[in-house]
């Protein structure tokens, strides 16, 4: 019975060997996967932070380029407006170029008539 008591004692004490053993390699596991668990979570965060700083960057030369455009275009509308202008100025309409004035249905100007009249006019008041 003594031998039975001892046997049955010490299957006990393995089993709670074997348990705590468990229990050990359970902690242990626990432990990795939290430590594992910690590294992916920094890991995502970094790659989140990436992402928002690659994210800034792109907006910011996509301003930058969208800003260089549109300094183009009024740059072009100012240029295109100047030359309108000098067109304008320098152009046969603003200097009184007779040439202009000749219609393409008659060979003489157009405004030649009225003058003619206008200096009839004058003469024979005189």
């Amino acid at each position: 019975m003594r031998e039975w008591i001892k046997q049955q004692l010490n299957e006990k004490n393995r089993e709670k060997e074997a348990e705590r053993y468990a229990e050990a390699l359970y902690q242990k596991k626990m432990m990795e996967l939290d430590g594992r668990a910690v590294q992916l979570a920094k890991e995502e965060e970094d790659c989140r932070r990436n992402l928002n700083i690659a994210t800034k960057n792109y907006n910011a030369a996509l301003a930058a380029e969208r800003k260089a455009k549109e300094q183009i275009d009024k740059q072009k509308e100012l240029d295109d407006n100047f030359t309108e202008l000098s067109n304008q100025v320098f152009g046969d309409t603003l200097t009184e170029n007779p040439g202009v004035a000749q219609s393409s249905f008659r060979s003489s100007p157009c405004y030649c008539g009225q003058m003619e009249r206008n200096e009839s006019r004058t003469d024979s008041r005189n």
